[in-house]
C-alpha cells in the first residue's frame, strides 16, 4: 500500500516518539540514543515537501534565531562540566533543536488535523495499553514490568517495580506520568476546541488510573487540580460532579493508596519532595553545590544526595551548564510559548498548558539526555497551532469527524 506524502512526517514523528522511544534506543544503540533521528527526519521531510514550515512571524523567527545562536554558543563555551565536543554536539539535538517544534506552522488544515488526530489517537492507545498491562501485572506478580526493567538493565526501574510504581515500555514512572497527564490535557482541550464529548469520562478514568499507578505525587495533585479547576462553572457543573464521584470511587478501590502513602511519608518527614529540597539545602550549606553564571560542574551520579538536590531542571541546567544557559532555555521553552498561548485567549487551554509546564519542572526529565524535552516541545507546539487555527466548537474536520467517534 502506497503511503501518502502528507502522512510521512506524522508517521516518522510518531515512530520516533512512541514506537522507538529513548528507553528502547538506549538499550539497543546507547551511543546515539539521545538523538531522535526519526523525529528530525520527519521535520526535514515535512519542511522539504511544504507540509511543515517555520513560523511566518518575522519577530518570532528572529527570536528563534537568537535563541539557537546564543544557546549553542553557551553550550560550547561553558567548561568544567565534563562534556567533550562530541557530547555537546549530541546535546544540540537534545536541548536546543526541539525548540523548532514550538515554532513551526502546518499551513493546510487537513495536515494539521492529521497531526492532532494522530497524536491524540496514538497517545490514547498507549495510555490504555499501559493501564491494561499495569492492572494485568498486578495479577501476574509484575512479570511484564519486571521484563522491561530487566530488558533495560536498570536497577532504578527494578527498584520502582518492587516499590509498586508503574514501569512500562517507556521506562521510568515519571515518564509514564507525563504521558498520562498529556493525554488528560488533550482529552480536556479537544472537548473545548472540537466539542468532543464521546467517552469523555472513560478517557479521564484511564488517565487517572494511569497516574495513580505510577505513584507520582505531583502527577496526581496536578491531575486532580486540573480537573477541578477546568470544570468550574455552571456550564461544566455536571462534569464536576462526575469527576468528583469518579475520584471517590477510585479512592475506595485503593488505587490511590500508593500515592497517598508516599505523600504521607513526605509530610511526616517534613519534605514532600522526596528529600529533594532537604538535600539541596544541605548541599548548599556545606558548599558541595554551587551555581555560576558561565561555568559548569560535573554531576557525581554515585552521590545520591546530589542527584536528589539537582532533580529540578533549572537547578540541573544551572549546575552543569551555567545560570545564563538556564535563563536562555527557560525563555525559549516556557516564557515565550506561554505568552503566545495567553494571546490565544482561551483560559482552559492555558490551564492545561500551565499544568504540563509545572509537571515537567518538577523532575529532571527535560534536563536529562532523553526524549522528554522533545516530546514536551511537540506537545506544546501542537497546542499553539490548534489555538491559532481556532478550531473551537468545530468537529467537521477533513476526516469526516472520525475523531468524534473515538
Amino acid at each position: 500500500m502506497k503511503i501518502k506524502i502528507r502522512y510521512i512526517p506524522y508517521l516518522l514523528v510518531c515512530f520516533g516518539i512512541f514506537i522507538f522511544p529513548y528507553s528502547l534506543r538506549n538499550a539497543i544503540i546507547p551511543s546515539i540514543a539521545g538523538i531522535n533521528i526519526f523525529v528530525y527526519l520527519g521535520l526535514i521531510y515535512g519542511y522539504n515537501k511544504g507540509i511543515i514550515r517555520l513560523i511566518s512571524n518575522k519577530f518570532i523567527k528572529f527570536l528563534l534565531a537568537i535563541f539557537i545562536l546564543v544557546s549553542i554558543s553557551l553550550l560550547i563555551y561553558v567548561k568544567d562540566n565534563g562534556w567533550d565536543y562530541i557530547f555537546k554536539f549530541k546535546l544540540i539535538f537534545i536541548y536546543i533543536l526541539p525548540i523548532l517544534f514550538l515554532n513551526i506552522e502546518i499551513p493546510k488544515k487537513e495536515n494539521l488535523d492529521l497531526f492532532i488526530i494522530g497524536f491524540y489517537k496514538v497517545l490514547k492507545k498507549i495510555c490504555l495499553l499501559m493501564v491494561v498491562f499495569g492492572l494485568l501485572d498486578k495479577l501476574l506478580g509484575n512479570v511484564i514490568q519486571g521484563f522491561w526493567a530487566s530488558f533495560y538493565d536498570s536497577s532504578t526501574l527494578k527498584y520502582m517495580v518492587n516499590s509498586g510504581r508503574l514501569v512500562s515500555f517507556y521506562g521510568h514512572p515519571l515518564t509514564n506520568t507525563y504521558l498520562f497527564l498529556t493525554f488528560l490535557s488533550w482529552v480536556l482541550m479537544l472537548k473545548e476546541l472540537y466539542n468532543i464529548k464521546n467517552k469523555y469520562v472513560i478517557n479521564i478514568l484511564i488517565a487517572l488510573l494511569g497516574i495513580a499507578m505510577t505513584g507520582s505525587k505531583s502527577g496526581i495533585i496536578i491531575a486532580i487540580a486540573l480537573l477541578l479547576i477546568y470544570h468550574v462553572g455552571l456550564k461544566n457543573i455536571k462534569y464536576m460532579f462526575i469527576v468528583v464521584a469518579l475520584m471517590v470511587v477510585l479512592y475506595t478501590t485503593g488505587i490511590f493508596d500508593l500515592v497517598f502513602d508516599r505523600l504521607m511519608e513526605g509530610i511526616a518527614a517534613g519534605d514532600i519532595s522526596t528529600s529533594r529540597n532537604s538535600a539541596l539545602t544541605r548541599l548548599l550549606e556545606n558548599g558541595t553545590i554551587k551555581f555560576d553564571l558561565l561555568k559548569g560542574n560535573v554531576i557525581d551520579y554515585s552521590y545520591t544526595s546530589m542527584i536528589a538536590a539537582l532533580e529540578y531542571p533549572f537547578l540541573r541546567w544551572s549546575y552543569t551548564s551555567g545560570i545564563l544557559f538556564t535563563i536562555t532555555m527557560y525563555l525559549g521553552y516556557f516564557v515565550f510559548p506561554i505568552v503566545r498561548i495567553i494571546s490565544g485567549k482561551n483560559m482552559r487551554v492555558l490551564i492545561c498548558t500551565l499544568c504540563l509546564m509545572i509537571y515537567v519542572n518538577g523532575n529532571n526529565g527535560i534536563s536529562a539526555y532523553n526524549d522528554d524535552l522533545l516530546l514536551y516541545s511537540i506537545n506544546i507546539g501542537l497546542i499553539i497551532l490548534i489555538l491559532k487555527q481556532s478550531l473551537k466548537n468545530s468537529c467537521k474536520i477533513s476526516t469526516g469527524g472520525e475523531i468524534c467517534q473515538n
